[in-house]
C-alpha cells in the first residue's frame, strides 16, 4: 500500500486540537481516497520528536504533506530532510489565516494556501485532490524543491538508490576507514614512520572517548548550538572538552566552525586561541594563514596591525628596503585578491601613501588584472585622489577580465558620490556578470529607489531614462529578480525592503509577484531582464572603448 506521511505542528492544548482536526477531517480523508495509508508523527512510536521514527518515513513515504502554518522549526527541519532525499512527492500547505507568511525560499515552489473555514477547506480539498492526480498521472515531471533543482545529479529517490547496494555499503565502510586512518596518521604519523605507539591502545582509547560522547563531531555540533543560543559558558565548556581529547582531534573544517562560533559570541581572545591552535595542527593550510592575517589586519590593537603588515609582505614575497621595493616572485590571482586585506592594515593606521608606494610598481606588470586595478583604485581613494580613483574603479569594472565584484565596487563609489543614475548602470553590469547573485539586482533596485526619491522631491524632474511611474514598477520587478536568485543574503533582502519603502512600493506586492512566478524565473530570464535594462540605461560610462571618460570632482 502507498504511504503518506504528514508533518505539521504537534502541540498541546487548543493548538493540538486544531492541527489534529485539520489532519483527521481534511488531509487524511483526501489522501486516503487515492489509496494511501496516512500517518502523522504522533501516530508513530517515536512521538513528535525528531528521531529515527520520523526520519525513516520522510525518506520512505511515497507522499509527504507538510503543513507550514505557524513556521514551526521541527516542520521546516523535516521538510528540509524530505527535500534532500526526494526530488518530488511533497505537498506544502499554508493556512493564511494563522501566523506569518512563509520565507521566500519556499514561495518559489508550489504551496497550497487556504483559510481554515468551510469555504477554504473545501477549496483545499479540491486542490490537493488535483495535485495528487497530476503527480500520479505523470503530469508533474519536474522536481519540486530547490535541493534537487540545483543538484540535478542527485537521484530522485536518494534512499532507494543507495540502500542495500554494494556501492552504498562500500562507501559507508570506506568513509569510516578513511576517517579513522586520517585521525591516526594526523596524531601519530604515517605507518612508514617508526613508532612506539600501540595501535590497540589507541583504538581502545578512541572507543572509550566515543562511548563517553566525546567525539569531535559531537562536541563541535554541541558547541555550535550553544553559540547559536548565545550560551557562552556552555560553548567554552565544549571547546575545553575538544582540546582535552586524547586520541581524536577536530578536523580543520571543524576548527573553522568553532572559530566562526567564537566570532558570533564576540570572544576575540578565544577566536585568536582557536586560530593559533588550528595553525599548529595545520601549519601549511593557506586558508588558515590568510584568516589569521585578516584577523590581525582588522584588529583594534595597532601592534597587531603592524604585525599583519609585516607578515603579509613576507607571505606575498615583497621586500621593502627604504625606497626599494622588490617582488621575489610573480603574484598569483589569489595573491592579488589578498592585497585588499593587506592594505586594510595600512589604511586603518592612515598609512595611505605607504600603501600607494607598494602598489605602484605592480601596475605595469598587472595592467590587465581587474583585481589589481580595483585595489589600486581603492588605495587612490584612501589617499584622497578621488578623480583618479574613479577612473580606475571604472577601468576595473569594464575591462575584459572583470567580474561582478569590480562592477559592484564601482557602483558603490558612484552611490557614495550620490551619482545614482550612474550607479544604477554600473550595478546592471554586475547583474549581467553574475545573474545568480541577488546582490547586484538589489543594488540596482536601491539606486532606482533613490532616483524615485529625487523625482518626488523635485516634482518629477529626474535624470533617469524612464519616467517616475516606470521607476516604481522597476523597483518591484528588480526585487523579484533579486529574490529569485539562488545566492541571496539577509543583507540583500534588507536592502530590497529599504528600496521598496523609499520608493513607496509595497514589499508585500513584491512577495505576491514572486509567488505568481511559481519558481519559473530562470537564469536566462534574469540575464534577459538585465540586458534589456542595460540597453535602456547604458551610456559612455560603461563603454570600454571610451577610455577618456572624465568624472566630476
Amino acid at each position: 500500500m502507498k504511504k503518506c506521511f504528514v508533518i505539521m505542528p504537534i502541540k498541546s492544548g487548543p493548538e493540538f486540537e486544531h492541527f489534529r482536526a485539520v489532519f483527521e477531517n481534511l488531509i487524511k480523508p483526501t489522501v486516503e481516497k487515492h489509496g494511501y495509508d496516512v500517518k502523522r508523527a504522533d501516530d508513530l512510536k517515536g512521538g513528535g520528536s525528531i528521531s529515527k521514527d520520523i526520519i525513516l518515513p520522510l525518506a520512505q513515504a511515497d507522499l509527504v504533506v507538510a503543513d507550514l502554518t505557524g513556521l514551526n522549526p521541527n516542520v521546516f527541519y523535516e521538510l528540509g530532510v524530505r527535500h534532500a532525499l526526494r526530488g518530488k512527492g511533497t505537498i506544502m500547505l499554508l493556512d493564511e489565516s494563522r501566523g506569518d507568511p512563509i520565507p521566500f525560499d519556499i514561495t518559489t515552489y508550489r504551496v497550497l494556501r487556504f483559510c481554515a473555514d468551510i469555504k477554504g477547506m473545501g477549496a483545499l480539498t479540491r486542490e490537493m485532490d488535483q495535485y495528487i492526480k497530476e503527480m500520479e498521472g505523470g503530469h508533474i515531471d519536474t522536481r519540486d524543491n530547490m535541493v534537487h533543482d540545483w543538484l540535478p545529479s542527485l537521484p530522485m529517490n536518494v534512499l532507494d538508490s543507495s540502500l542495500g547496494s554494494e556501492e552504498g555499503k562500500l562507501r559507508s565502510e570506506l568513509q569510516t576507514c578513511r576517517r579513522r586512518l586520517k585521525d591516526y596518521e594526523d596524531r601519530y604519523g604515517t605507518t612508514n614512520e617508526e613508532s612506539t605507539i600501540d595501535p590497540l591502545s589507541v583504538i581502545l582509547e578512541a572507543q572509550k572517548e566515543a562511548k563517553e560522547g566525546n567525539l569531535p563531531s559531537t562536541l563541535v555540533d554541541e558547541a555550535e548550538k550553544a553559540a547559536q543560543g548565545g550560551n557562552s559558558s556552555l560553548f567554552l565548556e565544549k571547546i575545553a572538552a575538544i582540546l582535552q581529547l586524547r586520541v581524536a582531534r577536530p578536523t580543520m573544517r571543524q576548527l573553522m566552525r568553532l572559530f566562526q562560533s567564537a566570532e558570533m559570541l564576540d570572544l576575540p581572545p578565544v577566536t585568536e586561541a582557536l586560530l593559533d591552535h588550528a595553525l599548529k595542527l595545520f601549519p601549511e593550510n593557506r586558508e588558515l594563514v590568510m584568516l589569521r592575517l585578516q584577523t590581525l589586519a582588522h584588529a583594534d590593537n595597532p601592534k597587531q596591525r603592524a604585525k599583519a603588515r609585516s607578515e603579509f609582505l613576507r607571505f606575498l614575497g615583497i621586500e621593502v628596503d627604504g625606497a626599494s621595493i622588490t617582488f621575489q616572485r610573480p603574484l598569483s590571482k589569489t595573491d592579488l585578491a589578498t592585497l585588499g586585506v593587506m592594505f586594510d592594515a595600512y589604511h586603518q593606521d592612515g598609512m595611505h601613501d605607504e600603501a600607494l608606494r607598494l602598489i605602484e610598481p605592480l601596475r605595469p606588470r598587472e595592467s590587465n588584472s581587474c583585481l589589481l586595478t580595483r585595489n589600486y583604485a581603492r588605495v587612490l581613494q584612501k589617499a584622497g585622489k578621488f578623480a583618479e580613483a574613479m577612473t580606475f574603479f571604472r577601468k576595473a569594472a569594464v575591462m575584459p577580465s572583470s567580474d561582478d565584484t569590480s562592477a559592484i565596487w564601482f557602483g558603490n563609489e558612484l552611490h557614495n558620490a550620490e551619482q545614482h543614475r550612474n550607479a544604477a548602470e554600473a550595478y546592471l553590469v554586475a547583474c549581467m556578470r553574475d545573474p545568480n547573485d541577488g546582490a547586484g539586482f538589489s543594488h540596482f533596485a536601491d539606486e532606482l529607489a533613490w532616483l524615485v526619491r529625487e523625482a518626488l522631491l523635485s516634482r518629477g524632474i529626474s535624470n533617469s531614462p524612464v519616467p517616475l511611474d516606470r521607476l516604481k514598477q522597476l523597483v518591484a520587478e528588480t526585487s523579484v529578480m533579486s529574490l529569485s536568485c539562488r545566492n541571496r543574503s539577509a543583507e540583500t533582502v534588507d536592502r530590497l525592503r529599504s528600496a521598496c519603502e523609499r520608493s513607496e512600493v509595497d514589499f508585500g506586492d513584491v512577495a505576491a509577484l514572486l509567488q505568481e512566478s511559481d519558481g519559473q524565473i530562470s537564469t536566462a530570464n534574469r540575464i534577459a531582464f538585465a540586458r534589456q535594462q542595460f540597453d535602456i540605461w547604458k551610456t559612455e560610462l560603461t563603454d570600454p572603448s571610451c577610455e577618456s571618460y572624465v568624472f566630476d570632482q
